[in-house]
């Protein structure tokens, strides 16, 4: 019994075991028991002949589905192909070089056309941690290091068991001489004591800079984180409250590789 597939040229082949009393395909006795898809690929597939009507059952390919199905005319399904492609992921911090010490978070993005089911740790080819759940970060206590170069990378997972890596990342672990200066950093836009537009999206920027390396800036309004920006520049897009007259308190905190964190200076607007 050939069918085709409305978004592929290719045939599929169906198997369709009826019971009693008529094995055929042009009777009308006997209901459709047992339907197996030889298939490779998506879209929707009708049925070349005029038999038995369903309504758009959803199959899997190469799998074998029991139903029990009406008599009427027509037919169409659906052929949902295996998941086979890997998720992706890449460390956003500490970059490509950087000298690290102390105990530091290990930062990282993945993505999935379905789901991200995890993404794991690897510190010189070892599996040290995984994290189930976005953003995902991992703490790294380097004093259990040796001061020497390591490489970092991840691998993320999805449902189906595909498996993507990132790019392998080199940085220094150096505990020699401890990193204890602070990063600085400030908030460029908006300027202090303006105002800004009630329920517009306003584009708070700040800067950041840091003797060993900046690792994440945090922006805060009213004490309420509101974004997470890991790359220069470091913006965060804010919706404006629609409440007239209302002052809001913005201000930046900014996270160094060696933990070390400071927070700018409060900057006022008020909502017109």
């Amino acid at each position: 019994m050939p069918i085709s597939c409305l978004n592929s040229p290719v045939h599929h082949i169906v198997h369709v075991e009826r019971s009693t009393p008529n094995p055929g395909f042009s009777g009308t006795g006997g209901l459709i028991t047992r339907i197996t898809f030889q298939a490779k690929t998506s879209g929707i597939a009708d049925m070349s002949y005029n038999q038995t009507a369903w309504s758009n059952i959803s199959l899997k390919p190469d799998d074998t589905d029991i139903l029990n199905l009406s008599k009427s005319t027509g037919a169409r399904f659906t052929i949902n192909p295996s998941d086979t492609t890997p998720p992706t992921t890449s460390i956003i911090s500490p970059v490509l070089g950087s000298k690290v010490s102390d105990t530091i978070i290990v930062s990282a993005v993945a993505g999935d056309d379905t789901n991200v089911a995890g993404v794991e740790l690897y510190i010189d080819g070892s599996l040290v941690a995984t994290d189930t759940v976005s953003p995902y970060e991992f703490t790294w206590d380097t004093t259990q290091s040796s001061n020497a170069v390591h490489t970092l990378q991840t691998k993320a997972y999805d449902a189906a068991g595909n498996i993507g890596s990132s790019s392998i990342i080199n940085v220094t672990v150096d505990n020699t001489t401890k990193d204890i200066t602070p990063p600085t950093t400030s908030i460029i836009s908006p300027l202090n004591n303006t105002t800004v537009t009630r329920k517009s999206t306003v584009s708070i920027t700040a800067s950041a800079t840091d003797n060993v390396g900046v690792s994440k800036v945090e922006f805060y309004v009213n004490a309420f984180l509101q974004c997470t920006d890991t790359s220069s520049p470091y913006l965060c897009s804010w919706k404006v409250p629609g409440v007239k007259g209302k002052i809001y308190k913005l201000y930046a905190k900014v996270f160094d590789t060696s933990n070390n964190v400071v927070s700018s200076p409060i900057v006022n607007v008020t909502a017109k």
